[in-house]
């Protein structure tokens, strides 16, 4: 792809993917792209976002606005060095912003969660984007409905529960679960991994008990999920029993 004038990222990204859906080179994208396997939108939606920072000492701060999850989402900022600006989506989906204070000393963080929703957007009864059943399935799909239900890859969740958890439906070895939990020097660290996620995808919920028969699940921290390897780690103090929850669905 030669670009004639200068462009900035965004639109460099939706140009290739709206071209690689076209002429039917979405595997020439590289892993991760925003596109990859969904062609962008047209739409946009602008959200103004508010934010405060202080410094008890009076220190002078710096401010960042980022985007935490999806780490493939594409999110404009009006100015991001600046508390008070506008934050635009491209596509449907929830979004995680994180809004970073610095003193040259010691940084703070906030996040804020915005939810953009699609109005045009065509879906299964389990809310499964059409667009994401044809991108995601090996021979062209002619009943959406059976298409969500089935289980391509064999590894006992269905293609809607895949789309959910951020998983990829033609992978047996990409599910939902924790890849491994260990413990060293006080700190018990867990991961797993995504595979598919996208801006309809919500922060996981980590739940822990102390007793896996009789004891009630509580949420230990919400986090957003991202490709590839995920981890977080929590203090060992306490022998406890941890599971991965989607927040969101159908």
């Amino acid at each position: 792809m030669v670009y004639v004038n200068s462009t900035n990222s965004v639109i460099r990204q939706k140009l290739d993917g709206y071209l690689a859906h076209k002429w039917g080179l979405t595997n020439s994208l590289p892993a991760g792209h925003p596109y990859k396997r969904v062609a962008p939108g047209t739409a946009t939606a602008v959200v103004i976002i508010t934010g405060s920072a202080s410094d008890a000492d009076g220190d002078p701060l710096t401010t960042t606005w980022s985007v935490v999850s999806p780490t493939n989402g594409v999110v404009t900022f009006g100015n991001a060095a600046v508390t008070n600006t506008t934050a635009t989506f491209t596509s449907a989906g929830n979004y995680v912003l994180r809004l970073t204070a610095n003193d040259a000393y010691t940084q703070s963080v906030s996040l804020v969660t915005i939810t953009v929703g699609g109005s045009s957007a065509v879906t299964t009864n389990h809310g499964v984007s059409h667009a994401w059943l044809d991108a995601v399935s090996t021979n062209v799909v002619t009943d959406y409905e059976a298409a969500a239900l089935a289980d391509p890859d064999g590894d006992g969740f269905a293609t809607w529960q895949e789309y959910w958890s951020g998983t990829d439906p033609q992978n047996r070895n990409s599910f939902l679960s924790i890849a491994s939990i260990s413990a060293e020097g006080g700190i018990i660290l867990i991961k797993w991994e995504g595979a598919e996620v996208g801006a309809w995808v919500s922060p996981l919920a980590i739940q822990a008990t102390t007793n896996l028969l009789y004891g009630s699940w509580s949420n230990v921290q919400r986090v957003a999920l991202a490709n590839g390897i995920n981890a977080w780690s929590n203090s060992a103090a306490q022998q406890l029993f941890y599971r991965l929850v989607v927040t969101n669905g159908p």
